[in-house]
């Protein structure tokens, strides 16, 4: 593919004929579509269309995109941006901003920041992030900062989360810090808390504790005690133990009982009624009710008349739903 030319481009064509144009050689075609694109990108988006049509034909012409966006990005834009092209343009932008971000990123962020859209800008910010991050947290993290748009900068602050909360949850927690109250944080909190949780609970819930009282904190609680619970459920089960009942933990409690029910209904229950928000504990109660049900049905029918729950509540305990194959699975 490094060789490949005018020249010996209908011969190296041959031998695709015999390899199917699908997902499942989208590596091969993937280097022949970069490959063209460097000398007739217009030729290799003729072949695509001949090849396939609607969304696979459109997978495939942003694989030319890539190519063509990395070494003449101008050019790579004016073509998808042509009315002609405009029906698959949501498609043909994720080609255009990888190629163009691999050799010229500043100006791929400035296009990406004009542009109007609703989830697929967002993801294309959080293409944006990753190259960003190759060049290191600190030009990644001042790059997130300057974003105006509130969903692009969500999107960035999300991604670079992702890849940072589990290898750095130390320098990720300090800069985000600054950004306590921000909505725009929230999944950035969110995902620092889960992957924290999973390898130092301790230090992760003790950075919660410290946030200002928020959404953010609130999330984190949550998403720290999720992770924690399925490891060390005990250790977990103290520290909440030791918390004044508030609002603020009511999604953690949610959390915990949520995942202790799995083991053991009956002590979950306890943790469920807990909740101080009435349409979140009601929630909890029920589906922690018939996890129970399903292990201790004769437990449940002698406590049920005792609770002070809502008949309808009763009823819906008493009538668990089967779990599907996934969720069997993930009680294993």
């Amino acid at each position: 593919m490094k060789q490949l030319n005018s020249d010996n481009l209908e011969e190296t064509l041959e031998v695709f004929e015999s390899i199917p144009f699908g997902f499942e050689n989208m590596q091969e075609y993937r280097m022949l579509l970069y490959a063209w694109s460097q000398f007739d990108p217009y030729g290799a988006i003729d072949y695509c269309k001949s090849r396939a049509s609607g969304m696979g034909a459109g997978f495939a012409v942003s694989g030319v995109l890539e190519g063509w966006a990395a070494r003449n990005p101008e050019e790579a834009k004016s073509w998808v941006e042509d009315p002609l092209n405009r029906g698959m343009a949501k498609l043909y932008n994720f080609g255009l901003i990888k190629g163009w971000a691999s050799t010229d990123l500043e100006g791929a962020s400035e296009y990406v920041m004009r542009m109007e859209g609703g989830d697929e800008v967002q993801k294309l910010a959080g293409m944006l992030a990753e190259f960003y991050q190759k060049r290191g947290f600190g030009e990644a993290s001042r790059w997130a900062e300057e974003i105006e748009n509130s969903k692009l900068k969500e999107a960035a602050f999300t991604k670079l989360s992702r890849t940072l909360a589990r290898d750095q949850p130390g320098e990720l927690s300090q800069w985000l810090e600054e950004h306590a109250d921000k909505k725009y944080a929230g999944k950035a909190f969110e995902n620092l808390g889960a992957r924290w949780g999973e390898t130092d609970p301790q230090a992760a819930i003790d950075y919660f504790t410290a946030l200002p009282e928020g959404s953010n904190q609130v999330q984190g609680f949550k998403s720290v005690i999720g992770k924690w619970a399925k490891q060390d459920p005990l250790s977990a089960g103290n520290w909440l133990n030791k918390q004044t009942a508030s609002p603020r933990l009511d999604a953690a409690l949610a959390n915990y009982a949520s995942t202790v029910s799995r083991d053991d209904g009956a002590s979950a229950m306890e943790w469920a009624v807990s909740i101080t928000e009435e349409k979140l504990q009601q929630k909890t109660i029920r589906s922690v009710g018939q996890e129970w049900y399903r292990q201790d049905r004769n437990a449940v029918e002698a406590w049920l008349p005792q609770s002070g729950l809502t008949e309808d509540l009763q009823k819906s305990i008493r009538n668990p739903p089967k779990k599907n194959w996934w969720q069997s699975l993930r009680d294993l």
